[in-house]
């Protein structure tokens, strides 16, 4: 049975899904990335232990029709889902996905498309 989310002092795990800067790649310390501070803010705000999976995968995007694809890392982005993002059974889900996409060519309308259908 699905637990329902009422107030975000209900969301007990966050699951961060996307790229090198969700990774944390970027950051000084991996307590320091935007996915460790927003359940870092989370947690404390709500008074009670937020768990975080950090599902960020340097050099990730997030479709196959990338023409970078075969220089990316493998899978993508859209061929993880289930494993780490359905699987994890999320309260809440943070995604950044769109970095390397742009870089490696996606045209927008299958970005926004994949985007959509993830």
């Amino acid at each position: 049975m699905k637990k329902e989310i009422k107030t975000l002092a209900d969301i007990r795990r966050i699951v961060a899904f996307g790229d090198s800067v969700t990774f944390g790649m970027s950051a000084s310390a991996p307590e320091r990335c935007w996915a460790s501070l927003t359940a870092q803010m989370l947690e404390k705000w709500s008074g009670a232990p937020v768990e975080l999976r950090n599902k960020g995968v340097s050099a990730s995007i997030l479709c196959r029709e990338t023409p970078a694809y075969e220089f990316a890392a493998n899978p993508c982005g859209l061929e993880r889902l289930h494993r780490d993002v359905i699987a994890q059974q999320p309260d809440l889900l943070l995604v950044a996905y769109g970095l390397n996409d742009s870089r490696g060519g996606t045209s927008p309308s299958v970005f926004r498309r994949d985007y959509q259908r993830m």
